[in-house]
């Protein structure tokens, strides 16, 4: 059969269009986009879903570290030790290591000796400074401290070097301490002191936020 003619002359193409194949192609596009879109919205939600995560677990290590952030040890320029506990909460099994120089007598005169030593302490109360002087162990000596572990009132052991504080039980922890040891070794074990370490009061104390 012949298609009628248009009065301009044109044929009625569109007679001669598969609307059924058409609008199955419409269909499969439509489907296509929605997908498109969904997958977006759901990677954009992924997205947020693993920041907000990321964050709860940023908040959860702040608050297991609040306290052993407020440990510290360091040496002054008279070369004592200081380990401070600025926080209101007392820690326990504290443990300072430390390096000492001094000067020997031996046959072919006077050599330079350094030594690790280990000194601990059963707890150090809140707001307090344990003071330990070259005086109270050795004579002419200078002391520099090179690590501190300690346990934190929630019962988490800590090792606190001069350049990260660590988990003691974490490989950081772990890989910290045997560099240390190492290089000074465990340190001699110092059962007693010449008299007993200086322990004040320390100021600023920072509260620590339940």
């Amino acid at each position: 059969m012949r298609v009628a003619a248009d009065p301009d002359g044109s044929q009625e193409g569109w007679r001669c269009i598969d609307w059924a194949k058409w609008g199955t192609i419409v269909g499969i596009l439509v489907g296509a986009v929605g997908l498109l879109l969904t997958g977006i919205a759901t990677f954009y939600d992924a997205r947020v879903s693993a920041l907000q995560l990321g964050q709860s677990r940023d908040d959860a290590e702040e608050d297991v570290r609040r306290q052993a952030a407020r440990v510290a040890s360091w040496g002054d320029l008279e070369t004592r030790v200081h380990v401070v506990n600025r926080s209101p909460e007392p820690v326990s099994d504290v443990e300072v290591r430390f390096r000492a120089g001094y000067f020997q007598d031996a046959p072919d005169g006077i050599n330079a000796v350094r030594e690790a030593f280990r000194l601990t302490v059963s707890y150090l109360p809140p707001c307090s400074e344990l003071v330990v002087s070259p005086d109270q162990l050795l004579d002419d000596a200078a002391f520099v401290p090179l690590d501190v572990t300690f346990t934190d009132s929630d019962g988490v052991k800590w090792v606190r070097t001069k350049a990260a504080l660590e988990r003691a039980g974490s490989p950081e922890g772990r890989i910290a301490t045997e560099k240390l040891a190492k290089e000074y070794g465990t340190g001699t074990a110092v059962d007693a002191l010449d008299s007993k370490p200086t322990i004040k009061k320390a100021e600023p104390c920072t509260a620590v936020l339940g």
